[in-house]
């Protein structure tokens, strides 16, 4: 039987750059991150933005060199596309929609919703992955995307970054850490 257990809930009072969760316990096999969240950015063409994550480890800040990969591929309307970068500073884990959505009040108060599984955060015998499902409802048509990701790093993972490409997290917003155990 699986077990599941909440580490730490950031719920944004006030616009945020960033969310982090800090100081993760190593009793986990694995974490999972589950998030609502939607931008800031009001500019009307700017519809959305990436959610990006960052890892750190040994009670540091986290890695901001490029040491990241990412694969990705999503579904919209009747479109789908793919694709992978490497050589990255953060994983692009997903789009958030943003206040400036769309030009009537149908996008107003939107959030995307998704979910991060990171396995095996504390194996250092290894570099560690991830591995996510989000969708949002986008100024055009729904979207879902599939997201995987990979830090080049082996030390066991005790801090988590979020924030999006561009603007801030508005107030609203919520992020939820859990571990994950087999029994």
């Amino acid at each position: 039987m699986a077990v599941i257990e909440a580490i730490a809930t950031h719920y944004l009072e006030a616009d945020a750059a960033s969310v982090e969760f800090t100081s993760i316990p190593a009793t986990y096999e694995h974490l999972q991150l589950r998030f609502t969240a939607r931008g800031t950015d009001t500019t009307a063409a700017t519809y959305y933005t990436s959610l990006n994550l960052q890892f750190g480890t040994g009670g540091g800040s986290v890695d901001t060199g490029t040491n990241y990969s990412r694969h990705y591929m999503y579904g919209q309307g009747t479109a789908e596309t793919g694709g992978s970068n490497t050589g990255i500073n953060q994983i692009w884990m997903g789009t958030i929609e943003n206040a400036g959505s769309g030009t009537g009040t149908e996008h107003v108060g939107r959030y995307a919703a998704g979910l991060v599984t990171i396995t095996d955060y504390t194996n250092t015998n290894k570099n560690t992955t991830c591995w996510g499902l989000q969708g949002r409802h986008s100024y055009w048509s729904p979207e879902v995307r599939f997201n995987s990701g990979l830090w080049s790093a082996t030390g066991a993972v005790d801090r988590i970054k979020l924030a999006p490409y561009t603007g801030s997290f508005v107030r609203g917003s919520e992020f939820t850490l859990y571990g994950l155990n087999s029994s």
